[in-house]
């Protein structure tokens, strides 16, 4: 049911004695153990504020001293002197070197993930300081930086943006395709003030390919690959960019079909490789510049996925699988999801004399459909009221999601003539969410509907989520070596949830539900440079989530919670040395988590957010490339991570924790080592390169007190791959997982047993690219 109508329905029986439950927020419907996998109501993804890329003079100065480095670099590399390729980023909403932004944060090329076949976030995770993975249950890929979260099921602490755009959150994290991506940024350390809501813990954004002006290329791949234990999987993308009107109009258009092999073998069926997932989307984006000091940016954007089963096994609660170490037991028909995604924004960009106005305007959809089985959550309800019966329980959810944002930003020129650069900018988002949910009894065997059973819980529910920020930042340059850089962003949150509910283990009726609030965030960094290639810089930060209305049924429990806030203060060097053959950057931060909201229930058994205690986060990320030679390249990094609470739990929660026990899915040591050696071969450029990555142990989820938390090891995985390049052609061979360890991402208890996410065995394939 749309919001609107379904606002207008209670409102006409607003004189009802009912109530609604399991309404309002990112919760979860737990019975007893609960279903911890899904959520009854998805609160909208409260992302951050989205940022400018245009192509203004100054930004395209920043693109030509880029390019006049990297042509360097080619100049350089020609007459046998290793250096290493400019990296470009838009952290502070501009285009500057990644080394001289005093901000933690990893840049990872697009056509460096797909030529190591590494395409979703579960691919590559681990490569990236910080950055933890929760699980990946049905599209679901939830994360977290520097350790900060308080386990699945939860609000997104990590935000997510496409370009200038914030997008997405829990269920709705655009895990797009690098097929037209330039690059993957991650900023770790809250980002409230420049990048609003939900960001935490950092964010992650996909910086698409913008369309040449000048340029006629084009581009093919096909490639095909192999699973360990399971299936095949092949992949197609090709684009193509066509100047249309030299210097003035430039059209990008890309597609792409994948098939990732699937490794899981259904127990009920005999089926195998049944998490085979397919996913295919298209871009198109279009560039105008009709004159020096107007730029203008748009695209359109789809990608759809489905898969029928989850990544996930069934275990005992000691992690000793039941059917084997590629194999679960589900219901007919769940575990599978489909999920779609569209979007579109406009990028128009004005220079005048003194100022540069920019205007970004988007709107967004996302459309997910999934089927749990959750017999094992409901087992003992249904072996106590309907024994003997054959019966298991299916939870079914459909999502649908809009969200349109507008950002308005004046900012100065930089021009290097004042000691003075200052941005201000205006936001506005408003996102509607519509959900249904529905548990109820299904035939085991078959995976029919028990149409003579009573529903155990069924929910409608839509919300409107407004947010309204203003934001300024100003650098005050106190000579060529000393800057200082400070901001602050004011933010106005609305929520409102209006929905109807019935079952057996809900109250039934209809019910409004409205939630707001205000926060305001800050940031502070001084930077000092040692020179043109060596910086330190210092921060203090803030970032925050919005609260809302809670789930909650029975008496005497909260009708919502509020926001929660960090603060970060972090201190950090980065450098380009021994004739820029060698880069590194390392931070050391503290951060600090308030009012955290966690996921507790009431005393019906029914899941809902509320604020807890206190956690803290800190430690140190260290970063390295070297090129030590023509055609060698090593690179690495290291993280050593404390994230742990800070005082107890609230007394009377139903969730066990006290200080010290660390945050869920959050290792204390990650490590990666990678390396890459060209050289000639038959008149052609060979290479071949590999590396390993370590993660360290880590705990799940938050339990009921008295309930043993899940362990999960550490593991190491290496990557092989091998190619040969000629002039239009490039031949690549791949190898993930190598050595085929057998690890887990994260896990979920369902019950007495659990499910487990399993990283994917190895993986063997070859690629083919054509470009010109």
């Amino acid at each position: 049911m749309k919001y609107f109508k379904m606002k207008a329905l209670v409102k006409a029986v607003s004189t009802s004695t009912f109530r609604i439950s399991g309404v309002a927020g990112r919760t979860a419907l737990i019975v007893g153990a609960g279903i911890a996998a899904e959520s009854m109501l998805i609160t909208p993804a409260f992302a951050d504020e989205p940022r400018s890329q245009s192509e203004s003079k100054s930004t395209s100065a920043a693109v030509n001293k880029g390019d006049a480095l990297a042509a360097s670099t080619s100049a350089n590399a020609d007459a046998e002197i290793a250096t290493l390729a400019t990296v470009v980023v838009t952290a502070r909403k501009k285009l500057e070197r990644a080394q001289d932004v005093p901000v933690s944060i990893s840049a990872v090329n697009a056509d460096t993930l797909i030529e190591r076949n590494r395409l979703t976030i579960a691919d590559y995770f681990s490569e990236i300081p910080g950055l933890n993975l929760l699980g990946g249950d049905r599209g679901t890929s939830e994360v977290s930086l520097r350790g900060l979260t308080s386990g699945t099921s939860s609000n997104p602490t990590t935000a997510f943006t496409i370009d200038d755009t914030p997008f997405g959150g829990g269920l709705m994290i655009p895990d797009l395709d690098p097929a037209d991506l330039q690059r993957i940024e991650v900023l770790r350390g809250p980002q409230g003030t420049l990048y609003g809501a939900n960001s935490l813990n950092g964010i992650i954004k996909y910086v698409t390919a913008v369309p040449s002006t000048t340029t006629f290329a084009s581009r093919v791949q096909v490639d095909g690959s192999s699973a360990a234990h399971g299936g095949s999987g092949y992949g197609v993308r090709a684009s193509v960019n066509i100047p249309v009107t030299t210097d003035t109009l430039g059209v990008r258009l890309s597609a792409f079909d994948r098939r990732d092999p699937g490794y899981i073998d259904e127990v009920r069926s005999g089926a195998s490789a049944t998490n085979t997932s397919e996913t295919k989307g298209a871009r198109l984006s279009v560039l105008l510049k009709p004159s020096s000091t107007l730029t203008v940016r748009a695209s359109v954007l789809n990608q759809q996925t489905n898969a029928d089963a989850s990544s996930t096994i069934d275990a005992a609660r000691t992690n000793i699988p039941l059917f084997g170490e590629f194999a679960h037991s589900r219901i007919p028909g769940t575990d599978g999801y489909n999920r779609t995604l569209n979007f579109v924004d406009l990028n128009i960009a004005k220079d005048f004399d003194a100022v540069r106005l920019t205007s970004v305007t988007s709107f967004g959809r996302i459309k997910y459909d999934s089927a749990q089985d959750a017999t094992g959550t409901l087992l003992s309800l249904i072996n106590g009221r309907f024994p003997n019966q054959g019966l298991g329980a299916r939870y079914d959810l459909n999502v649908s999601s809009d969200q349109h944002t507008q950002e308005l930003r004046l900012e100065s020129p930089e021009d290097g003539k004042s000691q003075l650069d200052w941005r201000l900018g205006l936001f506005y988002k408003d996102q509607k969410t519509d959900q249904m949910s529905d548990l109820h009894a299904a035939k085991a065997a078959t995976g029919e509907t028990a149409t003579t059973i009573p529903g155990f819980a069924y929910t409608e529910a839509g919300s409107k989520y407004i947010e309204t920020a203003g934001f300024g930042t100003a650098t005050y340059h106190f000579n060529d070596k000393f800057d200082v850089q400070a901001g602050m962003r004011s933010s106005r949150n609305k929520l409102e949830t209006v929905g109807l509910s019935r079952g057996i283990l809900v109250a039934p009726g209809l019910s409004s539900i409205n939630s707001s609030d205000s926060s305001n965030t800050y940031l502070l960094t001084p930077q000092y440079k040692f020179s043109a290639d060596l910086m330190a810089y210092g921060t203090a930060a803030t970032g925050y989530r919005p609260g809302g209305p809670t789930s909650a049924v029975a008496a005497g429990a909260p009708r919502s919670y509020g926001p929660d806030q960090t603060t970060n203060f972090e201190l950090g060097i980065k450098g380009d040395l021994l004739n820029r053959s060698f880069s590194f950057a390392a931070a050391v931060y503290h951060i600090s988590w308030k009012d955290i909201q966690l996921n507790t229930r009431d005393a019906n058994g029914i899941s809902f957010i509320a604020n807890g205690s206190g956690a803290k986060s800190e430690g140190l990320e260290a970063s390295v490339v070297w090129v030590p030679q023509k055609g060698l390249k090593i690179s690495g990094n290291a993280v050593y991570n404390n994230a742990a609470l800070t005082e107890s739990f609230p007394v009377g929660s139903s969730t066990s924790g006290k200080p010290g026990d660390r945050l869920p899915f959050s290792s204390r040591f990650t490590t990666s080592l990678f390396a890459t050696q060209e050289f000639p071969l038959w008149g052609y450029k060979g290479y071949v390169g590999g590396g390993a990555t370590f993660v360290g142990s880590r705990l799940g989820d938050f339990e009921n007190v008295g309930v043993a938390r899940v362990d999960l090891a550490d593991y190491t995985t290496m990557d092989l791959q091998a190619g040969l390049r000629a002039k239009n052609w490039t031949l690549s061979l791949f190898a993930k997982n190598l050595t085929d360890v057998h690890a887990y991402t994260g896990s979920r208890v369902t019950g007495a047993t659990e499910r487990l996410f399993l990283i994917a065995p190895r993986i063997i394939g070859l690629s083919l690219t054509y470009s010109m």
